[in-house]
């Protein structure tokens, strides 16, 4: 039994492969940390390690100090020299293969000959020590068959393996290549390999070197299309405007402009996509480019519809806005596309004085409820939401049924709109003359609008 320590993933597993092929059992850690762990389960005859592990870090100490401290017997060692320079006495080149067998049958020779290793003992790993892909390959290549339990800040998941193969991987809501991706770029917390002969559903059917280079690889797409996207905190809301472009070059764009028809986080985003972190977040970097992302801000405290001295006015304007005829509060409608109504629902809640709907937002373009203000004394106003959808104007009526005046925010669908209005007599009030420049996302835009569309309905009434 040998353990194969070194820094250099590739380089290891080429060696053990030619030290498997010699008949030789070789178990691989990439660093010291690593090592003590798969150290800890027994049953090493030798220990092969690089220079750069033995010699002191920083810390004062060598790979020898470290396992001195945890074990009570280390296992003897060899040390390969990684360049010409650090050839000697007690060190063989990698590239030496016939020294480093004579070196190997040197050191079992004189050790006992009954030492097995205890395959059935968990091994612990620091993922802030050890990468979890170096871990996957390292498995792998041992045809190893067992469960990574990891446990990080965000919460736990696990990787199955049977016979060196990662079969399944499951991370908090997401499971296959997804949590795999995402275990694989956790650099804080611990993962636990329990050996275990079970065999288990695959779900997964990649090689487990494919699987490594591709979390490898889908690391750096992350950090390099993060740093592309740019200004996108965590509780920074994304939406698109305009909906999905004809020129959208795949089907992911498409499915992530849609997503965001209803502004969500970025992680919000990424749960909600089954695809690979990465490829969702190339989707939306292609998003950017067009200039069709939007990126919010939560709101810090509440907004009021205005300063204390003006709500007697506001409160009396608004107990005139109810429609003749009609009992309850007074109604205004907010008429809008879909994608513009969703982020108008995200901001209206930021207003002190707006209670949101219980039954939240609709996910049919219909009328729906947005709020209701509370004015005080008995004095409510209800705010609804009308959706310009062509397909679903038959049912636009009855969101103006009782309803004071419309707050148009944007042209679409104008003709069909105006016509219904003018049968029920409701004013339109512009959205763009009143607040120029209109962002439905700023909570101050919308406390603006709102007061003009009561004074309006006041007026009308």
């Amino acid at each position: 039994m040998v353990l194969l320590v070194g820094a250099d993933v590739d380089a290891l597993t080429a060696l053990a492969r030619a030290l498997r092929g010699a008949g030789i059992h070789v178990s691989v850690a990439t660093g010291r940390a690593a090592a003590c762990e798969r150290a800890k389960s027994g049953g090493y005859h030798v220990i092969l390690a690089t220079r750069s592990v033995v010699e002191p870090d920083e810390t004062g100490l060598g790979l020898l100090d470290t396992l001195a401290l945890e074990l009570t017997e280390p296992p003897p060692y060899i040390v390969l020299a990684e360049h010409e320079a650090d050839l000697g006495t007690s060190a063989v080149a990698t590239d030496d293969f016939p020294e480093l067998m004579r070196r190997i049958d040197e050191v079992v020779s004189r050790g006992p000959s009954s030492m097995r290793p205890d395959s059935s003992a968990p091994s612990t790993f620091s993922l802030g020590e050890t990468r979890l892909a170096d871990l996957i390959a390292t498995f792998g290549e041992e045809a190893r068959t067992g469960t990574f339990t990891i446990v990080t800040a965000r919460g736990s998941g696990e990787i199955r393996m049977q016979d060196g193969d990662v079969v399944d991987a499951v991370y908090v809501r997401v499971e296959g290549l997804k949590a795999l991706a995402r275990l694989a770029s956790e650099r804080q917390g611990r993962a636990t390999f329990f050996p275990s002969k079970d065999r288990v559903v695959r779900r997964m059917r990649e090689p487990t070197p494919a699987l490594v280079a591709f979390i490898v690889e889908h690391g750096h797409e992350m950090d390099r299309l993060t740093e592309a996207l740019g200004g996108v905190g965590s509780d920074t809301l994304l939406s698109t405007t305009g909906g999905n472009a004809p020129t959208d070059p795949s089907h992911l764009i498409r499915i992530v402009a849609s997503k965001l028809r209803v502004p969500a986080t970025l992680d919000e985003l990424l749960d909600s996509v089954p695809a690979p972190d990465a490829a969702v977040l190339a989707a939306l970097v292609e998003i950017d480019r067009t200039g069709r992302l939007r990126r919010m801000g939560r709101v810090d405290g509440r907004v009021h519809l205005g300063a204390a001295t003006e709500l007697p006015l506001l409160r009396a304007n608004a107990a005139r806005a109810r429609a003749p005829g009609f009992a309850g509060p007074g109604r205004i409608v907010m008429a809008a596309t879909p994608s513009r109504l969703s982020v108008l629902a995200h901001t209206i809640p930021s207003l002190a004085d707006a209670v949101g709907a219980r039954e939240g937002q609709s996910q049919v373009p219909v009328p729906h409820l947005l709020a209701t203000l509370r004015l005080g004394d008995s004095v409510d106003v209800d705010i609804v939401a009308l959706p310009l959808v062509p397909a679903y104007s038959p049912l636009w009526p009855l969101a103006l049924a009782g309803a004071s005046v419309l707050v148009r925010l944007d042209a679409a669908a104008s003709r069909p709109l105006e016509d219904v209005c003018a049968t029920h007599l409701i004013p339109i009030l512009e959205a763009q003359r009143v607040v120029p420049g209109l962002d439905e996302s700023n909570a101050m835009h919308v406390a603006r609008l709102l007061r003009a569309a009561i004074e309006t309905s006041a007026f009308d009434g």
